[in-house]
């Protein structure tokens, strides 16, 4: 049995599915459809006949514009960050990103207090030309973890207006996100 033939039998119930692989995992069969309208002797069926099989609804997951691949849009657990980049308008998958747009994905996070990197390591960073400023922020629910990107920025770039800065997230939490900031000479 091959993947056209799940995809043939998850579209005797359901008209909006897909079938692919995940994009960094390319052991990993993801079985994308409206679970609800499929029966669950179906999902057995497949995960019987199929190893490395995910189930999930198709507004959890996507395709990347650029390979095809399938990419997860939706958390799954407390410390779940995207590793995926929507530029101008179309979705990329995190290896799509570093290889196509890398330039594209960081100057479209710089200088932006809503947007941080969750996809480039601290050398790929480094790489680019960035350095760390300051690390060790925390925002959150509890009375300590009152840092804002924003107030930061706006600080930051009173401070030293000839640089530029870009957020990091290392670490999310059920009700709380780590994060650093990063800097270079501005372009």
């Amino acid at each position: 049995m091959n993947q056209n033939t799940i995809l043939a039998i998850m579209e005797k119930y359901s008209s909006d599915c897909m079938i692919g692989n995940l994009h960094d995992d390319e052991t990993t069969i993801c079985c994308i459809g409206n679970w609800h309208s499929i029966p669950s002797y179906v999902e057995r069926y497949i995960d019987r006949h199929f190893e490395n099989v995910i189930f999930g609804f198709r507004d959890e997951y996507t395709t990347c514009s650029d390979c095809g691949q399938i990419v997860k849009t939706s958390p799954d657990c407390h410390g779940w960050l995207p590793d995926y980049w929507m530029g101008d308008g179309e979705l990329q998958c995190e290896t799509c990103a570093r290889k196509e747009s890398f330039v594209g994905y960081m100057e479209d996070i710089v200088n932006d207090h809503n947007k941080a990197n969750t996809m480039m390591s601290h050398e790929e960073l480094e790489t680019a030309g960035f350095e760390i400023y300051n690390c060790g922020y925390e925002t959150g629910f509890h009375p300590h973890q009152t840092d804002s990107p924003e107030k930061v920025l706006q600080e930051l770039q009173q401070e030293n207006p000839d640089l530029d800065y870009l957020f990091s997230i290392t670490g999310a939490g059920q009700f709380d996100v780590n994060w650093c900031v990063y800097c270079r000479k501005s372009a």
